[in-house]
């Protein structure tokens, strides 16, 4: 059994995971988890109440498409949960796109030719 002060629990960083595409999701969480990390929410959506309710230090959020839904789904969970860390995938490589990714307050970019050792180190950062 592992115990947790008051201190050292408070740095715990409290992960979401928001994947699309179930078949990825259970991949991710091993692959965090595998990384020491606290994975407390993995699901293909997640409403604003729930990701404010949470008090999440990170949102792993794989974004699929370029489109203005896309910018719109970002700049919404960033309104819910502003204090939170949040690291895209997906989505679209180009600069236009990561751009308008980046002027969302978005943390961190992945792309598909990032591997586990940078989700984990993207996800650990917050």
């Amino acid at each position: 059994m592992q115990y947790y002060t008051a201190m050292s629990y408070a740095n715990i960083n409290r992960i979401a995971v928001i994947e699309p595409q179930e078949l990825f999701i259970d991949y991710l969480v091993q692959t965090l988890e595998a990384g020491g990390l606290q994975v407390v929410s993995a699901t293909t959506k997640m409403e604003d109440a729930e990701l404010a309710a949470l008090k999440l230090n990170t949102i792993l959020i794989d974004i699929a498409g370029s489109d203005a839904s896309a910018f719109a789904t970002l700049g919404r969970i960033r309104k819910a949960a502003p204090n939170a860390r949040l690291v895209v995938f997906g989505g679209n490589s180009s600069s236009a796109w990561r751009a308008g990714a980046w002027a969302r307050n978005v943390n961190a970019l992945l792309t598909e030719n990032d591997g586990p050792t940078d989700f984990v180190a993207a996800a650990r950062a917050a």
